[in-house]
């Protein structure tokens, strides 16, 4: 665990960040996981190495869980009233693939759940496409570790391994963007028009009501940078109460 999140064997020099600061922002979010974390993830690492699973699964849960620890306490919900918009001014709704939400209803709804050594924040955190539309995790593999390190165990133990035993990327069409037909909010467009605009005239339309499209790098990158400047200022905010 410590050579692949820290480049290093000694836990003596790995720092341990516990606030989101301006000093601390440009971290990497894995100096942010707790003692804890980290003694557990050391543990998930030691199982799947030993069932002869890609550890780069583990290492993508262990960014989301880092990600988690710098931003869970600021960030805001992409999903919440009045967050997120388009160039148009149309309201955007975030949610997860078919595969990733029948694993996160698994995760969440599953008998594993309430004894699962996982913390519970970070799953809920995690499983939620407000939070973390942009996951790198494989929700499937999560969910047979959830599984795993609980009182329950996994269901699949025979096929597991053998499913991730290569590394398959997450791709970057991991998540869907709803765009309500309605504009709800007056965005004054300038000459040069909207690359995010440009990019949402590629999506499919589904009914009468809503657009559903798949998000390419370009698009997240913009709405990605829009919510952790939310989350920065809700953070300020907080710091001057």
């Amino acid at each position: 665990m410590l050579s692949r999140l820290y480049m290093t064997s000694n836990p003596g020099t790995t720092p341990y960040l516990s606030e989101l600061t301006f000093a601390t922002m440009a971290s990497n979010p894995v100096d942010f996981l707790t003692r804890g974390d980290r003694e557990f993830l050391a543990n998930v690492y030691s199982y799947a190495q030993s069932q002869g699973i890609d550890l780069r699964y583990v290492d993508d849960v262990a960014s989301d869980m880092g990600m988690y620890r710098k931003f869970g306490k600021v960030e805001a919900n992409s999903n919440s009233q009045g967050m997120s918009f388009n160039s148009k001014g149309q309201a955007l709704t975030y949610s997860f693939t078919a595969a990733d939400s029948t694993s996160a209803s698994n995760i969440l709804n599953g008998g594993a759940f309430g004894s699962t050594r996982f913390d519970h924040g970070f799953l809920r955190f995690e499983l939620n496409p407000g939070y973390s539309f942009n996951h790198v995790a494989n929700f499937s593999f999560l969910q047979g570790m959830a599984e795993h390190f609980s009182n329950v165990g996994a269901s699949d133990t025979d096929t597991f391994a053998q499913r991730f035993s290569t590394y398959t990327a997450h791709g970057q069409n991991n998540f869907l963007v709803t765009a309500a037909s309605e504009v709800t909010l007056d965005i004054p467009q300038s000459d040069s028009g909207s690359s995010q605009s440009d990019a949402l005239k590629t999506g499919k339309r589904t009914d009468k009501a809503v657009s559903q499209l798949h998000l390419n790098p370009g698009t997240s990158t913009q709405s990605l940078w829009v919510t952790l400047l939310d989350s920065l200022l809700v953070w300020r905010r907080k710091r001057e109460l």
